[in-house]
């Protein structure tokens, strides 16, 4: 009788003892060749029934430390002793006996043949069909995690590296150990842990099993930072940005129930780096909105994060006014003149108004940098007038600007 190589009668005994996981073959009867003799099922054992021959066979578990080993034997009451029973296992090897076993190395769907010889007659032949799952169909369990979106540290993405050297995974099963499980066939899934006002670390479980039905568990720590409640926006106050100030904006973070532990981090968005507090204060060099950011850790981890956009006025926002010409039109009795003015602002801003003040009453509103102006006789010989131009920039800010004259 020819034995498979490597499974000698003891390891055989052994794994029959100490490994009882079997598995119940499911025949697929094949239409060519005519697969011959009725099928009957007891148990982990299978019965192929011809005539006066019984055929019986199992199989040891194909998972590890066990590897699928077939054990066959046959059965009759008519033959004679010297009866020589022949396999043929369907992939090229054969074996001679009444009890044999063999060890397929691939899954596949094989024709198992037995021939009775009687005196070098064969006299009856028996066909049936088997499904083996082959060797190391044993998964390896492994996977990793991410989060994706870290505005939602709650929300992690998990990727299973597991691996079978032959056949394939069919399921993947976590138990996430939040009191939730679910079961996929592909390696990828997500999973959102509940929010709970404290740092929480989850052993999450995946089994994997294989097409031969085998399983492997692997458990990675996962931890899901506090959630807190109460968790309010950014809001903020401005001082003002006009002559002799420079703007300066006080950022709160508005929670409420946070631990004493709690930190706040804040970008500011203008490139001046990571500040701590809450509140804080920033003065801003130019006139821009900004992206501003607040992180807000409890033991070093993040539990949220906070943003808005405030639009700072920056430095040098004031109108700088200058009146550059004085033209007297009918010396020597000066009393008509005309005025010429404007102003210099930096960092984007223009003059959006301008107000000339005679000095003697009247005002001139119409928004011209230029101006006329015709002064009555003084009852008081060479009479002063301040002439005044007074500036408003686009940001609000206004600065003045005077000059005197004399009405002899």
């Amino acid at each position: 009788m020819k034995l498979i190589s490597k499974f000698c009668v003891t390891s055989i005994l052994c794994m029959l003892l100490f490994f009882s996981c079997k598995k119940t073959e499911t025949l697929y009867v094949a239409t060519d060749p005519q697969i011959s003799g009725s099928l009957t099922f007891n148990g982990d054992t299978t019965y192929v029934n011809s005539q006066n021959i019984t055929i019986r066979y199992n199989s040891s578990s194909p998972c590890k430390p066990s590897n699928e080993v077939f054990y066959f034997k046959v059965t009759t009451t008519s033959y004679p002793s010297n009866a020589e029973y022949e396999w043929d296992f369907g992939e090229g090897h054969t074996a001679k006996g009444q009890f044999v076993q063999f060890a397929y190395a691939y899954e596949h769907v094989y024709t198992v043949t037995l021939k009775v010889w009687v005196n070098g007659v064969n006299v009856q032949q028996i066909t049936t069909a088997i499904h083996p799952f082959g060797q190391n169909v044993s998964p390896i369990a492994s996977f990793g995690s991410q989060r994706n979106n870290y505005l939602d540290p709650n929300y992690i993405a998990f990727n299973a590296q597991s691996s079978v050297t032959s056949g394939s995974i069919v399921n993947y099963f976590w138990n996430w150990k939040d009191g939730t499980t679910s079961s996929v066939a592909t390696s990828y899934t997500e999973h959102r842990f509940p929010e709970i006002p404290k740092d929480s670390t989850y052993p999450v479980e995946l089994t994997v099993t294989s097409h031969a039905g085998c399983q492997k568990t692997v458990i990675n720590n996962i931890f899901i930072p506090a959630k807190y409640n109460g968790l309010g926006g950014i809001s903020y106050t401005k001082t003002n940005a006009c002559f002799p100030d420079s703007q300066v904006i006080k950022f709160v973070q508005d929670s409420i129930g946070l631990p004493s532990n709690a930190s706040f981090e804040w970008n500011f968005g203008d490139g001046t780096g990571l500040f701590y507090g809450n509140p804080v204060y920033h003065h801003y060099t130019y006139s821009k909105t900004y992206p501003v950011v607040c992180t807000i850790k409890v033991n070093g981890s993040i539990v949220a994060w906070r943003n808005t956009s405030p639009y700072a006025l920056g430095d040098d926002i004031e109108p700088k006014p200058y009146i550059n010409s004085i033209k007297n039109m009918n010396p020597p009795t000066n009393t008509s003149w005309e005025f010429a003015g404007w102003a210099k602002v930096l960092d984007g801003h223009i003059p959006i108004k301008l107000v000339w003040n005679y000095g003697d009453g009247v005002s001139d509103t119409s928004n011209s940098p230029y101006a006329a102006h015709v002064y009555a006789p003084p009852i008081v010989p060479n009479t002063q007038y301040n002439v005044q131009l007074t500036v408003t920039a686009s940001s609000g800010c206004i600065d003045s600007i005077s000059v005197p004259i004399i009405i002899p």
